[in-house]
């Protein structure tokens, strides 16, 4: 056995007894497919229970962390030798909704494209500052937030852009510098 499962069953000895290991290896010795046995959970949960860190090297396929079923860790470290790491958008979170992640990128360029245009403005406009100030207020990356503050994100975005030069004078035109979220998914044809 390795040091940290040596370590698991030198502690455990009441439960890791001598004939169990026994049993346990002739198991693991057997040609063919092993059947788990609900009572095997409870060893199975015991040692993964101890690892503190899981180390994937040369993976070609998938992995999946936080999938039913799966090892589960509280931090995990990925060391990716490709250009491109695609992370998949939480369940629940606004990327995961097409209609939802369209209109917040919409109103998130919306105020990019105001901003950025104000001549009278001093200085140099940062297009990464309004990702940061998200993140700041809310947290998390602008597509990473929960489904459920929506509302809010849409509600700061807009007043974001309200504040812009170029929304102050189509207000004064009587020109909408935004579409609702129900006109945006009419127009998309995200209904």
């Amino acid at each position: 056995m390795c040091g940290t499962h040596h370590d698991v069953i030198d502690k455990e000895a009441k439960i890791y007894t001598v004939e169990l290991l026994s049993e346990m290896k002739q198991s693991h010795e057997k040609k063919g497919r092993i059947e788990v046995q609900p009572e095997d959970t409870l060893f199975a949960n015991i040692l993964l229970n101890d690892y503190r860190q899981v180390n994937i090297t040369n993976n070609s396929g998938n992995v999946i962390v936080n999938s039913p079923g799966a090892i589960q860790g509280t931090t995990v470290n990925i060391n990716n030798v490709k250009k491109n790491l695609k992370v998949m958008p939480p369940e629940g979170t606004i990327a995961s909704d097409l209609r939802m992640r369209g209109y917040a990128k919409h109103l998130i360029d919306r105020y990019l494209e105001f901003a950025g245009d104000d001549s009278t403005r001093k200085g140099d406009f940062f297009h990464g500052a309004i990702y940061k100030n998200i993140q700041k207020n809310f947290g998390l990356k602008w597509d990473f937030i929960p489904i459920n503050r929506f509302d809010a994100l849409v509600d700061y975005l807009q007043k974001r852009i309200n504040k812009t030069r170029q929304a102050c004078i189509n207000k004064g035109k009587g020109y909408k510098s935004f579409s609702s979220f129900v006109e945006f998914c009419v127009k998309h044809n995200l209904n």
